[in-house]
């Protein structure tokens, strides 16, 4: 990987975990609103959490599986995060 590839992989897990954490400080209602779970989903989050999720940050570990959890009670969601890699 080249130190460009690096620098623009980083700034992916952190607008992941920014991203998580406003969704959190925000309240957005997941559990039980499927409309803002495929919303979420289709807005292209399930791929830099699944990248969060298998970073070195242990923080970021536990914030992605939190929020991947959450956008994994839909069925579609659940075919996607696993073609994902998790």
């Amino acid at each position: 990987m080249s130190a460009a590839d690096a620098v623009a992989q980083v700034g992916r897990l952190k607008r992941a975990a920014v991203a998580a954490r406003c969704c959190e400080a925000l309240g957005v209602p997941l559990a039980g609103n499927d409309d803002n779970v495929v919303a979420i989903a289709g807005a292209g989050a399930i791929g830099p959490l699944v990248e969060l999720l298998q970073s070195c940050s242990e923080c970021g570990q536990e914030a992605a599986a939190w929020e991947l959890g959450k956008l994994d009670v839909n069925a579609g969601n659940k075919v996607a995060i696993a073609g994902a890699g998790a």
